[in-house]
């Protein structure tokens, strides 16, 4: 049996800060899904849930690291509120340049993107591709415009994809 070492990273972090006691193994998360899980406690209300779901979604779509200005525009939030979740779910993201922000890891992603229904997932991705083309429209140089050259096609891809799966 082969252990991802993402698991063992948290379980060794978890161990460290004692927020893992080494005493009660039953209470050990079930491999990354179980931490992935962890990120979705079941006593959210319904509402909080799905705005946590569409926050994820948006980062888990993304093909790079953004700026929190441009996962802003998407998820039609104030700043503030995207920096707070930023915050609040920071162990989940890496922040390869200053300002700038990624999902952690694959398998998270691909977790985010298996637990979301493929209505949402075209809606998410139809709301990159609109922002990219208005962008590539507007010839601001801005991050969006950087964005679309490099990762439009990708997105429109994915949509050709989802539309021959319904057709």
């Amino acid at each position: 049996m082969q252990i991802d070492p993402t698991y063992l990273r948290y379980i060794y972090d978890g161990l460290d800060s004692q927020s893992i006691d080494k005493s009660n193994v039953s209470a050990l998360p079930d491999g990354l899904v179980g931490i992935y899980e962890e990120a979705f406690p079941s006593q959210f209300t319904c509402s909080s849930r799905e705005k946590l779901l569409s926050f994820f979604v948006m980062w888990a779509l993304l093909k790079k690291e953004v700026s929190v200005p441009f996962v802003t525009d998407l998820l039609d939030w104030d700043e503030q509120d995207t920096i707070e979740y930023l915050s609040i779910y920071s162990k989940w993201f890496n922040s390869p340049s200053s300002g700038k922000y990624i999902l952690y890891h694959e398998r998270f992603r691909i977790y985010i993107l298996e637990k979301t229904s493929s209505i949402k997932l075209n809606l998410a991705n139809q709301k990159i591709i609109n922002l990219c083309q208005r962008s590539l429209e507007s010839r601001n140089g801005d991050e969006w415009e950087v964005y679309a050259l490099e990762h439009l096609s990708s997105h429109l891809m994915i949509q050709a994809m989802q539309n021959e799966e319904e057709g």
